[in-house]
């Protein structure tokens, strides 16, 4: 049986551009470890990177149907991401290469088929199988039996229709060591010419918290469990990337690098240690929680080449903080931005300036707390920092809490995104202002201020700054004046308010 893997086309329309919570980092590297897995176990296959490619939905299903050959029984694996209304388009092509007989099995796998599974099957029953979570062993599994002959139906991790009625099977077991899994496959280094030069890594899978907007612990059967991989096993793999590539930039894709307590810190440090040990020249970046901010472990990461840091900060305000059950403070937020500065690394921060049910004074604290700290210093980031809301896709705690609310219109087919009403319509009105305005700002900027050498934003300056400067400055002060009108007893939209706010942004953005 041939085996076929497809990361499909990213047709994301321009308004949904500014949003990238539609899948984690650490979906880009599903496909590679599914990929690694089989051939470790001496299963050919075949890797499809039709967005690398840069191929349109025709020219993806024209590669998938070439690569049958005659007599040959074709499974294709779909990396299947939530692409908003352009999902139905894939699954529609999809759908024509099983008619015309291109396809023995079509599996789906991935964060959106995981949680949205049950309507995926019941919509589309040209899908044979779902393999929801961890998706390396349970698809090697179905692969050797369906090469074999042999029923698939009761392997675990899957989901399935039978004449109608969807089966769910029991999970499998969470993947634990890490270590013996293969490094993932990685797109051939042709396919990434211009393209983000990062190679990325995940170092560790799942996270100790459950914060209510992620759902990173629910893909891992709800589980709050961080698990690493040993620093020399991820030293073993920059090694043959390194040697593979000749790439020496690294990403961490994880969505929390550091475990928890002092033995993650201890495990930070070791790798440090290794990597300079090794003398191995690279950069690096990585994400991870504010309480997780060490100075000193920082600091040795530094020395070995960590150069941008992300940190999930989402909110400056404590008890906005409690609502989406972060379990930080905005306190030890702003350490872990003032330890960032001070040593100097490219920081990058996880913003959630409007929850459902923030208050104006929410707002307020969390706007005083990114101006304290230096954070609105470049268009782009200004943009997305001012007027990002949380997002609610189905397996968070907020998409079950609003929905019991009734307070969330879903999408009423595929039932994955949820639209909410804030529980205070001027918070509702400052974030649709903020939305059109930031959004505008976005496609006028068109990255101007982004610097492909350094990987990150940078702070305008000399004669070609000035206009990034004057927009920064006009998106700061039409926020801040919005909310002072807000603040002052203003009601929604009110002519007298916030639309002479945006008509006059919108003559100020042109000049």
């Amino acid at each position: 049986m041939r085996v076929l893997l497809l990361n499909p086309p990213r047709r994301i329309s321009p308004q949904r551009q500014e949003v990238i919570v539609n899948a984690p980092l650490a979906a880009c590297l599903i496909t590679g470890y599914i990929a690694a897995t089989l051939r470790a176990a001496r299963i050919p296959v075949e890797v499809l990177e039709a967005d690398l490619e840069g191929w349109d939905l025709d020219q993806t299903a024209s590669a998938i149907a070439s690569t049958r050959g005659m007599g040959e029984r074709l499974l294709l694996g779909v990396h299947l991401v939530y692409q908003w209304e352009e999902t139905l388009d894939i699954l529609r092509m999809l759908e024509g290469l099983k008619a015309e007989g291109n396809l023995d099995h079509l599996s789906l796998y991935g964060f959106f088929p995981t949680f949205a599974w049950r309507e995926l099957l019941g919509l589309f029953p040209f899908v044979d199988s779902i393999v929801r979570g961890e998706p390396e062993l349970t698809f090697l599994e179905l692969v050797r039996r369906l090469s074999g002959g042999h029923e698939w139906r009761d392997a675990r991790g899957l989901a399935w229709m039978d004449q109608g009625r969807l089966q769910l099977n029991p999970a499998r077991p969470l993947i634990d060591p890490l270590d013996p899994l293969p490094f993932p496959l990685r797109p051939p280094p042709s396919l990434l010419q211009g393209r983000n030069p990062d190679n990325y890594l995940l170092g560790s899978r799942g996270c100790y918290n459950h914060c209510s907007f992620c759902y990173l612990t629910p893909f891992y059967q709800g589980q709050r469990r961080w698990r690493g991989r040993t620093p020399q096993n991820i030293v073993s793999e920059i090694g043959q990337v390194l040697e593979e590539t000749g790439s020496s930039s690294f990403y961490f894709a994880d969505a929390n690098f550091f475990g928890p307590g002092e033995k993650g810190q201890e495990r930070a440090r070791e790798l440090a240690r290794i990597l300079r040990g090794e003398g191995l020249s690279i950069r690096f970046g990585l994400e991870c929680r504010a309480n997780d901010v060490q100075e000193e472990t920082l600091a040795q990461l530094q020395e070995a080449g960590l150069t941008h840091l992300f940190v999930g900060i989402e909110s400056g305000s404590d008890e906005v903080l409690g609502l989406i059950e972060k379990n930080t403070t905005a306190s030890i937020n702003e350490e872990a931005v003032r330890t960032a500065q001070r040593l100097g690394l490219k920081l990058s921060t996880g913003f959630i300036m409007f929850e459902p049910d923030a208050r104006l004074g929410h707002i307020r604290e969390s706007f005083e707390f990114l101006k304290r700290l230096g954070l609105l210093r470049s268009p782009s980031i200004t943009a997305h920092l001012l007027h990002h809301p949380l997002v609610v896709l189905r397996g968070t705690k907020s998409f079950s809490r609003l929905l019991s609310q009734d307070r969330l219109a879903v999408d009423p087919l595929l039932q994955y995104e949820g639209r909410y009403r804030f529980v205070d319509p001027r918070v509702e009105s400052l974030a649709q202002l903020m939305t059109r305005i930031s959004c505008r700002a976005l496609q006028t900027n068109e990255d101007q201020d982004y610097d492909p050498q350094e990987g990150c934003y940078r702070i305008p300056h000399a004669l070609e700054g000035e206009r990034l400067r004057r927009l920064n400055d006009l998106l700061i002060d039409t926020f801040a004046r919005a909310l002072e009108w807000l603040e002052a007893g203003g009601d929604g939209p009110a002519r007298e308010g916030l639309v002479p706010l945006e008509e006059a942004f919108s003559r100020e953005i042109v000049k």
